[in-house]
């Protein structure tokens, strides 16, 4: 464990993390710096520039499918229509159905599952759930996509890890996953740039929003700052 922990401190050392760098060598860092037996989330954090005045209220949400699956793995449950339930099992959804599962969270307080995708009819039913979801975040939201008609394409995006919400949180800070260590560099990279992209064009108080600072990590590593 010591000889591990020294290799680490090895590796960190040859590089200074108060300097910017381009996205490219970011991820080779990353990449270089990563040290866990298991394949490692790469997350990017970004930091939105406020105005110094009057601090902008940033509340907003934007849903996004990426080019490439950034690896995160979710636990779905799909409340649709009985001609849907067939092909969405077939994307290996585990718990798919109607009034059998909105039971079982109502009567035995059943929460296991990451998110509900579903759509307006079986929504007049969880929202009597409130006071189950409401305190875990789980009650679907029109907002981020998981009530809708069109179920099938919104849980394969999902299940491919392609489909994100980009939201800050109170001090300004977008926290997305980009991808895994084991992936080939063009695929985060892809999805770090479209992802830039797309904050860029939101616009707070008919103004773009202006990107302070992107960090990049990986589980565990060290955090290296971006030059935009």
């Amino acid at each position: 464990m010591k000889k591990k922990i020294n290799i680490k401190k090895k590796k960190i050392k040859k590089y200074n993390f108060k300097k910017k760098y381009s996205l490219v060598k970011s991820i080779k860092i990353i990449k270089y710096c990563n040290n866990t037996k298991f394949d490692s989330s790469i997350d990017m954090y970004i930091n939105i520039k406020l105005n110094k005045k009057k601090k902008d209220i940033l509340i907003f949400k934007k849903n996004l499918n990426l080019p490439y699956s950034n690896g995160k793995k979710k636990k779905i449950l799909a409340l649709v229509y009985k001609e849907d339930r067939k092909k969405i099992k077939k994307l290996g959804v585990k718990y798919v159905g109607g009034y059998k599962y909105i039971n079982k969270i109502k009567n035995e307080k059943w929460l296991n599952f990451d998110l509900i995708v579903t759509n307006k009819f079986y929504m007049n039913e969880l929202v009597k759930l409130g006071k189950i979801l409401g305190s875990k975040g789980l009650i679907p939201n029109i907002d981020e996509g998981n009530i809708t008609e069109n179920p099938y394409k919104i849980i394969k995006n999902i299940i491919l890890g392609k489909k994100i919400i980009i939201k800050p949180d109170k001090y300004g800070i977008i926290h997305t996953t980009v991808g895994k260590v084991s992936y080939e560099d063009k695929k985060i990279i892809d999805n770090i740039k479209f992802i830039l992209k797309q904050i860029k064009k939101i616009k707070i108080n008919n103004k773009n929003l202006l990107l302070k600072n992107v960090f990049l990590s990986s589980t565990m590593g060290p955090s290296v700052k971006l030059s935009l």
